[in-house]
């Protein structure tokens, strides 16, 4: 019998120690639970107060140290947040130049199958539309040559043009200032 009044006095001390445990676990709990509330209590005392600095009231030293260190962490938050919108819109403007790389290589890799389905490059092929393209380019180069020089003398013509209308117009505008004045007498004189 002594094994099971031991076994029994072992379980009595085992339940006593999981009641104690669980009886601290909740009063533990509980603490925890009253200094959420404080610290709540706290965060509403500190932004009725927050609200008073903002309106402008002033505050001990000690205080406004405190509001102080608050804005600089606004501010740096601020700059932070600026940070990451340039980090964004540089990602962006990347990804948009990838695509428009993209479409361009998938756009040449198209032509490129078209042409040559088996994977292989026909250099003759190549270079005798090279060479048609180069002489369209110089043929149409030569006509446009031709209409540029034409330009440039039509450019320079109407420069001399418009030098000649500027001549005329000072001249003619200092002839009406150096005119006498007699004239104005004259309408005096018949009034």
């Amino acid at each position: 019998m002594a094994f099971f009044d031991r076994l029994n006095e072992m379980a009595k001390t085992v339940s006593e120690k999981t009641n104690d445990s669980l009886e601290i676990n909740k009063l533990i709990g509980e603490i925890n639970l009253t200094k959420g509330n404080i610290q709540s209590f706290q965060r509403e005392l500190g932004e009725h107060f927050w609200a008073k600095f903002v309106t402008g009231e002033q505050f001990d030293d000690e205080a406004m140290m405190i509001c102080d260190k608050i804005v600089a962490a606004q501010d740096k938050i601020h700059d932070m947040e600026a940070q990451i919108a340039q980090i964004k819109a540089e990602g962006e403007a990347r990804k948009a130049e990838r695509e428009a790389e993209l479409k361009q290589f998938y756009a040449a890799r198209r032509k490129l199958t078209g042409e040559f389905p088996d994977g292989k490059v026909d250099m003759k092929k190549l270079t005798e539309e090279y060479d048609e393209l180069e002489q369209a380019h110089n043929t149409t180069y030569g006509e446009f040559k031709t209409v540029r020089d034409d330009l440039h003398r039509l450019w320079k013509v109407k420069s001399c043009v418009d030098t000649a209308a500027r001549f005329n117009e000072r001249t003619e505008e200092q002839l009406h200032q150096n005119r006498p004045q007699t004239r104005h007498k004259k309408e005096d004189i018949s009034r």
